[in-house]
């Protein structure tokens, strides 16, 4: 009996290199096949045309722009009478230009379909509260897909030029027009959330997402990992950043280098690209601005640079028990003892990399220091969503088809086609495991069995594998109540790696398919049965081992700062947590080489490798990396006892050349 399709988990969340990226910053439905606009769409004004809003979003203002009021409508001209702005009487106003003709108001372009999505978004609203959900408030704008990938991209509307975004706007682009697919809505971590709702999707697309809009704000606003995320105030953060940039940028006082054209200010940009993902990804709160961004903090304040000790006295009567050369080897260690001991920097563990740069760094500018601190809020913002991306999309795909199949305007024609786009929505998916398609199948295998009274780290009860979250409903030991509110405590208080931990089961991977065993001939399928079980057992532990490999940390090294004063030099001492996988050599010769730009100093990152690359069974070999930024190259030595003993040569494949 052989095990086969153990390393599709695997694939679910694809390693990204450690530079040259952006992250997962913004919540989206996930591409879908592409189809053409529908025929009745009127010509667009602009990227981002026209908006709507749930009946409790009146009123609402961001930034202190002063923002120019609508023009008048033709029939306002004419003098006759014109509908009463009864839902969305005030424009929504941001300090930014890309949003700056959008307007949350009864405006005359919109055709009735948009009309009818207003009493679409207030119906699944109260649909959606009557089961407990309890949504943020929401702003719906109605987007072009140009305008919907540029948000994409970037991660928030204004969030400052980079051109990484470039890169990742191009790649979405490709996608649009290979006919790969395309997003149906994006929705943003905002106080009042902001979603961006495609204008070519159909009405019952747009009912969908509407939905799914929901679920994901419900999500923002109930777990306990984006309660530091501060959405109330991010998208002025992030706006002063901008500006903050832009003037440093501009500022002719920072010094130029004479022999590049190259703007220093980008320069100093480009070098974060390749550390940006080094802060706490394992925090719980975060700290987005726990200290002055320009100001050095000494790493050792001199009155507690060194711990005083009490000098311990020998006794004296006590001298005849010893010889002469104990006793005085006694006197020498008790000397030693009571000498000055210089505390050690930091006092514990540093995950945080760019704050411990931020603070640390004896050569920093203070502009840099500021930089380093934007790049540190922004990626703690990002952070709770990386953190529970598959309970996320899975919450949201889970309330989109509970809140619309059980929607009374929801008619017997409409079904067939909200049933082929869910399933494209929630489906497997075949370059990896699609995050929407795991996280929907969890949950609707805990509303089963939270339901029906099964402890929720337990198996499915095998009668009650068939149902799904429609068919379950017609079991009468079923409670939808008590299902529900167990549903909302998990969603409180997990993230991916504890729900993957907790809640994936043996029975809910056999179902998905995330293994399969193959029988040996000659087997027979009623006299293995004993075997059969034991090999299921071996497979699932595996499947979930390799899935909490990726969600621990998102597959990426963890660095943390041993010693900040190594060999009492100002030297920087890093430690790289062994995971999975040994680091690349190319990219971990690059990180290390601009830490040590920006740390000043000499730099160590100590980790192993394989003594065989090719064979993941080899024996690991003790090596370090030391970039000095006084020279042009990393070195690399084999350690030992935390001392480099003898250099070595490391190819980029990872061969070891001694």
């Amino acid at each position: 009996m052989s095990i086969v399709n153990l390393t599709l988990a695997a694939r679910a969340l694809k390693k990204e290199p450690a530079y040259c990226k952006a992250p997962m910053q913004t919540t989206a439905m996930p591409v879908v096949p592409t189809r053409s606009a529908s025929p009745e769409m009127p010509p667009q004004f602009g990227l981002a045309y026209r908006a709507y809003a749930a009946p409790h979003m009146s009123g609402l203002k961001f930034g202190n722009t002063q923002t120019p009021a609508p023009k008048a409508s033709p029939t306002e001209a004419s003098g006759e009478e014109t509908p009463v702005a009864t839902q969305h009487s005030r424009p929504i106003d941001y300090a930014d230009d890309h949003l700056r003709d959008i307007w949350l108001s009864n405006d005359p372009r919109h055709e009735k379909r948009w009309l009818n999505a207003n009493e679409d978004a207030d119906r699944i609203l109260k649909a959606a509260q009557a089961k407990g959900l309890d949504p943020q408030e929401t702003a719906f704008m109605i987007s072009s897909p140009a305008k919907l990938l540029q948000v994409a991209a970037r991660g928030l509307p204004n969030m400052p030029h980079d051109w990484i975004h470039g890169m990742q706007l191009y790649d979405l682009a490709q996608n649009e027009n290979a006919g790969l697919g395309h997003i149906l809505e994006l929705v943003l971590n905002t106080k009042p959330s902001v979603a961006y709702l495609l204008n070519t999707n159909t009405p019952v697309e747009t009912r969908l997402v509407l939905a799914h809009v929901y679920g994901h704000t419900d999500f923002f606003k109930r777990n306990r990992f984006f309660k530091d995320t501060r959405p109330d105030q991010i998208l002025e953060i992030i706006g002063r950043q901008r500006k903050e940039l832009k003037s440093y940028v501009t500022d002719l006082s920072i010094p130029r280098d004479p022999n590049s054209s190259r703007n220093p200010v980008k320069e100093f940009m480009n070098k974060l690209h390749s550390i940006e993902d080094l802060i706490d990804r394992d925090a719980e709160e975060h700290p987005l601005a726990d200290f002055e961004g320009t100001q050095y903090i000494q790493p050792v304040h001199p009155p507690e640079q060194f711990k005083k000790m009490t000098p311990a006295q020998l006794n004296q009567n006590d001298r005849y028990l010893y010889t002469a050369e104990d006793w005085l080897k006694m006197q020498e260690q008790l000397q030693k003892d009571a000498a000055p001991r210089k505390q050690k920097f930091p006092a514990g563990i540093e995950r945080d990399l760019l704050g411990f740069l931020a603070k640390h760094s004896p050569t920093l500018s203070p502009w840099q220091r500021r930089i380093l601190q934007m790049k540190r809020e922004q990626q703690y913002y990002f952070l709770p969503q990386r953190q529970t991306k598959i309970m996320n999309e899975g919450w949201a795909s889970f309330w989109h088809t509970k809140l619309v199949m059980e929607d009374p305007a929801t008619t017997e024609d409409q079904i067939s086609e909200l049933s082929l786009l869910n399933g494209s929505v929630i489906a497997r998916g075949q370059s990896g495991l699609n995050p929407y398609w795991l996280g929907f199948n969890m949950w609707q295998d805990l509303y089963i069995k939270a339901g029906l009274g099964v402890p929720l780290n337990q198996d499915t009860p095998p009668q009650y594998r068939k149902y799904d979250i429609h068919t379950i409903s017609r079991v009468p030991q079923f409670d939808e109540r008590k299902a529900l509110a167990r549903l909302y405590e998990v969603c409180a208080k997990e993230r991916d790696y504890s729900f993957v931990e907790k809640y994936m089961t043996q029975s809910l991977a056999e179902k998905m398919e995330l293994f399969k065993l193959e029988e040996e001939e000659g087997e027979s399928p009623f006299s293995n049965h004993r075997k059969n079980s034991a090999a299921k057992a071996q497979a699932f532990q595996e499947v979930q081992n390799v899935l909490l490999g990726y969600l621990n940390y998102f597959g990426q090294p963890v660095l943390e700062v041993v010693d900040g004063d190594f060999e009492n030099n100002g030297e920087l001492l890093i430690n790289h947590t062994y995971t999975t996988d040994s680091l690349n050599v190319e990219d971990t010769k690059q990180t290390v080489d601009i830490i040590a730009s920006l740390w000043g100093r000499p730099v160590h990152l100590d980790t192993y490798m394989r003594k065989n690359p090719k064979n993941p069974a080899s024996d690991l070999v003790a090596v370090r990396y030391t970039a000095d930024p006084k020279k042009y190259e990393v070195q690399t030595f084999l350690r030992e006892d935390r001392k480099a003993t003898k250099p070595i040569q490391i190819e980029n494949n990872g061969t070891l050349k001694i």
